[in-house]
């Protein structure tokens, strides 16, 4: 059994061992504030573990790893500046912008609103503080859902990409919860944001699943929030983080339910439309 190119070890494994090892690591020789920079490090190595690194990409999925590393690149940079949150958003928001001209979009107007609809999503991980656990667990939610999503629309390499993304972020999440060991800033959720944006949009382009789906997904950013702040009864603030976790599962619910009611998986047998430029699922070495 080839250990190495399993699903469990690539997508599970390794994404939650490097998180919570780097994070750990810079925590210690850099300091608390550059801590989540291992976890966009865990982001671009399991992406590149599964696709591979393209010298010269041509298909979407061949150009996830490089978005990846300049969205951790872009991260970094603003955690070095001590860039404000106005200034991460504007940031972001261009980087978005500049990765969907590099990943393509059916039409410019599709292209609008992909764009839109990712300015608000930016909008809703940066906004919680750095030190709590608010931002990794919409971004693990909205991530598992993605998974789901990828997978019932019949792209297991989409889905292993998502799975991968949303268990680093979760190993994140150990660091900050229930009490903060680590800050969550730019470093980490730059890139972390960016990756699942840009996993969201290889899964519209390149699968069947209904563009109202993903669009539950994104909702869920906002939905998180929302519920946190119901009731308005005191709680303690190791609980806020999983408020907002299950208003962003209810989306994630509903976003799979939209999948099922379309019926948008592929046949039994046939090729998942998000694999056909050269990159399998798995292929088991006995």
């Amino acid at each position: 059994m080839d250990l190495l190119h399993h699903p469990l070890f690539r997508s599970v494994l390794v994404p939650a061992l490097l998180a919570l090892v780097l994070c750990g690591l810079l925590r210690r020789v850099a300091g608390a504030r550059w801590a989540a920079a291992g976890t966009a490090l865990a982001l671009v190595v399991a992406c590149a573990w599964v696709v591979g690194w393209p010298s010269n990409p041509g298909s979407l999925i061949g150009k996830l790893p490089w978005a990846l590393l300049g969205a951790a690149g872009l991260g970094v940079a603003l955690e070095a500046l001590r860039a404000g949150l106005r200034t991460q958003w504007l940031a972001a928001a261009a980087a978005w912008a500049l990765m969907l001209f590099v990943l393509g979009v059916t039409t410019p107007l599709a292209g609008v609103g992909a764009w839109a609809v990712g300015t608000a999503v930016l909008g809703a991980v940066l906004q919680p503080p750095d030190d709590t656990a608010d931002a990794p667990a919409l971004l693990a939610v909205a991530g598992l859902g993605l998974a789901g999503v990828a997978m019932l629309s019949a792209s297991l390499l989409l889905f292993e990409l998502a799975l991968g993304a949303a268990v680093a972020v979760t190993a994140t999440a150990l660091w900050l919860w229930p009490r903060a060991r680590i800050a969550f800033g730019p470093a980490g959720r730059i890139a972390a944001a960016l990756g699942w944006l840009a996993l969201a949009h290889a899964t519209l382009r390149l699968t069947q699943a209904p563009a109202a789906a993903l669009g539950l997904l994104a909702l869920g950013f906002a939905a998180g929030p929302l519920l946190e702040r119901w009731p308005r009864a005191a709680r303690p603030p190791w609980a806020r983080p999983l408020w907002r976790a299950a208003g962003a599962a209810v989306c994630a619910a509903a976003a799979i339910a939209v999948v099922l009611l379309a019926g948008t998986g592929a046949a039994p047998g046939a090729v998942p439309p998000g694999e056909g430029d050269g990159y399998p699922y798995y292929t088991p070495r006995w």
